[in-house]
């Protein structure tokens, strides 16, 4: 699957096709975590839910099962370095 970097950082991209999974698939429900890196720094979890099937996204006003406020998200870990 092709990535573009705008969507890497987009929640609702994901949340989009997990839901389509769900209605596919009525019988499974789908735990979901997204993990977050911007510019090479740590990698911070933004969403951590058991069942993405049942979640709501708003567009104008914020998300219940994102975390957006830094003190919030729990650290996971740094992103290898690049090399040549």
């Amino acid at each position: 699957m092709n990535i573009w970097a705008q969507h890497r950082c987009n929640p609702l991209f994901y949340m989009q096709k997990i839901q389509r999974a769900c209605v596919d698939n009525p019988a499974y429900r789908y735990a979901w975590t997204f993990d977050h890196s911007i510019n090479g720094g740590a990698f911070y979890r933004m969403v951590n839910e058991v069942d993405a099937c049942s979640l709501q996204y708003s567009i104008i006003k914020k998300n219940p099962w994102i975390k957006y406020e830094a003190s919030d998200l729990e650290f996971i870990g740094y992103p290898l370095k690049n090399y040549y």
